[in-house]
């Protein structure tokens, strides 16, 4: 079916039936991760992008095949509340089955009440927030012109607030882009404000829209971890984190690291992953070139970026 495709094995959802709301690349960001890929109409604009009737009859006969499924997502190659038949595809839906049904969504357009109410249906939203500063937003999500974090956290605050189902939100960091110690610390007061009922938090491990957009190390989510609070949890394996950041060399590995905060050797071959022998010959390397400077204090000796 072309709007309707699965069951596929969600981690956050279990079997999850998706329906896609919009064609390929209608969005209102252009995420520099997206997996589907580059934006090719950056809108704000809300329109019928896909009828719900195409949608409903696909669906109607899909139902009829699969019977073992936990959810029914409502997605898009692109951001599904962009479709203006959001409310009413909803309600047919809801007449086809019992199960629950999900949206996943950037959140970009929750400041408007339209979309706030058009989504009041919803068993579970799961809306995304990767940035809580304006540059960080505009570099990760690349959005379209107009939009401000700002309102959106505001749109995502007032969603809380109307809002009677669950709400998963999900932090996805990217190496050197939303992940310094300042951007955590101004996404958790975000969130906080927010008050989701989860705060899931990913990186980069499937194939990016843009080369620049990078993992971060599983350390690095273990922090963000801590700075969210209890209800806060990473949703990617450990191996697949290790798995996806292979390719990066170990020399930008340790320089990455050393961005965020000064380290040593035993610290850093415990984030890494490498060995105490192996991050000392990169050291060794590092500070020889003048990349690095060794700090030493308290017996041990860290090093920072020059």
């Amino acid at each position: 079916m072309q709007y309707v495709f699965g069951p596929v094995k969600s981690r956050r959802l279990g079997l999850s039936l998706g329906v896609d709301l919009v064609p390929s690349k209608i969005c209102s960001f252009d995420c520099l991760y997206c997996e589907v890929g580059r934006t090719t109409k950056l809108t704000c604009q809300r329109a019928p992008y896909i009828s719900k009737e195409i949608i409903i009859s696909q669906l109607k006969e899909v139902l009829k095949q699969v019977k073992d499924l936990d959810v029914i997502t409502l997605t898009g190659s692109g951001e599904p509340t962009l479709n203006t038949e959001l409310t009413s595809l909803l309600e047919e839906i809801r007449r086809l089955t019992s199960k629950p049904l999900c949206l996943l969504t950037n959140s970009s357009l929750f400041f408007l009440r339209e979309v706030r109410e058009a989504v009041t249906g919803f068993d579970i939203l799961l809306p995304s927030l990767d940035a809580a500063s304006q540059e960080a937003f505009l570099a990760i999500n690349r959005p379209a012109p107009g939009l401000k974090i700002e309102s959106i956290i505001e749109g995502l605050v007032q969603l809380r607030r109307e809002f009677r189902g669950q709400i998963w939100l999900e932090v996805l960091l990217a190496s050197g882009i939303n992940d310094s110690p300042q951007e955590l610390t101004r996404l958790s007061e975000a969130l906080q404000a927010i008050n989701p009922d989860k705060i899931q938090i990913n990186t980069v491990v499937r194939p990016p829209a843009d080369s620049r957009a990078r993992p971060v190390a599983y350390q690095v989510l273990e922090e963000a971890q801590n700075i969210f609070g209890p209800r806060a949890e990473i949703i990617v394996a450990k191996n697949r984190v290790a798995r996806a950041r292979s390719h990066i060399p170990p020399e930008e590995a340790v320089m990455e690291f050393l961005r965020r905060r000064p380290a040593d050797v035993q610290e850093l071959a415990m984030a890494l992953g490498y060995s105490p022998g192996e991050v000392e010959k990169l050291i060794e390397a590092l500070t020889t070139s003048g990349r690095l400077k060794a700090y030493p204090f308290s017996g041990r000796c860290f090093y920072r970026l020059s």
